[in-house]
Order: C-alpha cells, then sequence, then structure tokens
C-alpha cells in the first residue's frame, strides 16, 4: 500500500537584520544609512517548531530535498500557504 507524504508550498515575509559585506573589510561609515531588508520566499514547508520554518527551496518526489532555509518564527512580518503539495511513495 502506497503512503502520502504531504508539504505546502508557502510564501514567508520577513524582514533581514543581516548586513552583508561582499568587499571583505566594512567601516563604521558602511553602517550609515543602512536599513533592515524585507525578504520573501515561496518554498516547500519541510518542518516547524515552536521557533522556526525550515523551507527547502528544491524538494523530490522521493521526498528528499534540497537548500533549506530557517527563519525564525520571531522575525516573520507575513505567512500564507499557497498550496498543499502530496508526494506518493510506492
Amino acid at each position: 500500500m502506497s503512503e502520502k507524504k504531504c508539504f505546502m508550498i508557502v510564501k514567508i515575509e520577513w524582514i533581514d537584520p543581516q548586513f552583508l559585506e561582499l568587499r571583505g573589510l566594512s567601516y563604521i561609515e558602511d553602517l550609515n544609512g543602512l536599513q533592515l531588508q524585507k525578504c520573501v520566499i515561496v518554498g516547500h514547508l519541510v518542518k516547524e517548531t515552536k521557533d522556526i520554518y525550515f523551507i527547502a527551496k528544491e524538494l523530490w518526489e522521493n521526498g528528499a530535498f534540497k537548500y533549506v532555509h530557517m527563519i525564525p518564527k520571531k522575525i516573520v512580518e507575513d505567512f500564507k500557504v499557497l498550496k498543499e503539495l502530496c508526494l506518493k511513495k510506492d
């Protein structure tokens, strides 16, 4: 008998407090004018804990996944379920 494993495809918006410096070195002056960045991700909700959403960008039919983002729930501004995807296991 086959068993289905279901995942939700979700869209999450959050405020990201990271300052990503691509030049290597940072100086105090580099911090002038920095603002928090609004981020959006669409992916497969592969796990959820009390504090964190685990979102995978790629999901295969066998249930394996890749490119997981851990997003703390405290910084999430919007969470929407777009679709439910059920994988059939043989």
